[in-house]
């Protein structure tokens, strides 16, 4: 019968009615519904507030206080149509709000007709609810590798044990151009130690939406593990950077008087094509300590100092140069030198007289030349 657009920054929903209304010859009589979403910083709780819808009169509506989701809640599921286009829907799915212990959790998505899934849309995250139940903090994202995209029509997620609250957002892509008064979904969770979960759901009808909740916040702390700052080397400050698809974006000095916490909030979670953005965050290094990153939580401990080694004497021994060893000497040098010693005390008389005949001999071959030499003069 028509379409309707809700813009939540005007709060003006415009329908648009089909040629058929327009070329009706007689009354046509319909119905739509809206859901609202209350900005609680101008309005405020156990007010009334006047819809006003034209031609069609008005409305009052009764704003009462926040009430969360179930304390037992395990799971639930909701979606709801991209403002901006009409053909892309979002689907958020919340797992374990009631924080119970579940082994081994799996979750399995299936898409319904005329719509099919948008390819690396898929985001598990470990969340933690404010008291009232309205708003959470990302702790930390699952790996990709946890996630398994079956094609078009759905996906798995291995959880893993888990007792804290989960939030998986994806998005899909209607093929019948959005002209759909709705589109279906249905989710099964299922652990070792619980009954299958099962819970379908669907978008509002007649398409139109203007949900502000498409943002997120991330938030984490900094612990240091240095003796209560004993050696007074902790820094006045540390540096957090926010990266969005890998390209920083933002960043924020965290000091002791915000008892080194930080927080990046009112994020976007998707892009213009309906994919969740990608968001980490990183500590700028800091001097004498070493680092430790924990989902968005970092660690710094102090790095010990090296105590030096006490110096040695030297006890090493030094080695003769070689001109001042003693060199061995061989047999044959040996006898050489003993030739032309005389003998000594003790030595044997058969030395005594080997040194004699050599002495002799000399002395006549001495004398031979000298008598040679005179007969020729």
């Amino acid at each position: 019968m028509g379409t309707a657009v809700a813009n939540h920054l005007t709060g003006v929903v415009t329908v648009t009615f089909s040629k058929l209304v327009e070329n009706a010859t007689s009354d046509i009589k319909g119905s739509f519904s809206v859901w609202v979403n209350w900005d609680e910083q101008k309005v405020e709780e156990n007010t009334r507030v006047v819809v006003d819808w034209k031609d069609g009169g008005t409305t009052e509506v009764n704003i009462g206080p926040a009430t969360g989701p179930d304390k037992d809640e395990v799971l639930y599921k909701w979606g709801w149509v991209d403002e901006n286009d009409s053909t892309l829907i979002h689907w958020q799915v919340r797992i374990n709000y009631a924080k119970e212990n579940i082994q081994k959790a799996i979750y399995t998505d299936i898409i319904g007709g005329n719509q099919n899934l948008v390819s690396g849309s898929i985001s598990v995250a470990n969340v933690t609810y404010s008291s009232d139940g309205e708003n959470y903090n990302v702790d930390s994202y699952y790996p990709q590798a946890s996630i398994l995209e079956n094609g078009v029509n759905g996906f798995t997620v291995n959880l893993g044990d888990i007792s804290n609250t989960i939030i998986i957002d994806y998005s899909t892509r209607a093929t019948d151009g959005g002209v759909s008064q709705q589109y279906e979904n249905r989710g099964e969770l299922t652990g070792e130690n619980i009954e299958k979960q099962v819970v379908e759901v669907h978008t509002p009808n007649n398409g139109g939406n203007g949900n502000a909740s498409m943002k997120l916040s991330i938030s984490g702390e900094k612990t240091w593990i240095d003796d209560n700052n004993a050696r007074g080397l902790r820094p006045s400050f540390i540096s957090i950077e926010l990266y969005r698809n890998g390209e920083k974006v933002d960043s924020r000095d965290v000091t002791a008087k915000e008892n080194w916490k930080y927080s990046f909030t009112n994020l976007d979670k998707y892009d213009e094509s309906g994919k969740l953005y990608d968001y980490d965050v990183k500590e700028v290094s800091v001097s004498n300590y070493t680092n430790q990153q924990e989902g968005y939580n970092f660690i710094n401990t102090i790095i010990p100092v090296k105590e030096e080694a006490p110096e040695k004497p030297d006890q090493s021994i030094t080695t003769p140069s070689s001109s001042s060893q003693v060199m061995s000497t061989s047999s044959s040098s040996m006898e050489s030198e003993t030739s032309e010693e005389l003998p000594k005390t003790g030595d044997s008389p058969r030395d005594f007289f080997k040194v004699l005949g050599i002495l002799l001999l000399i002395s006549g071959v001495l004398g031979m030349i000298y008598i040679r030499r005179k007969s020729k003069i």
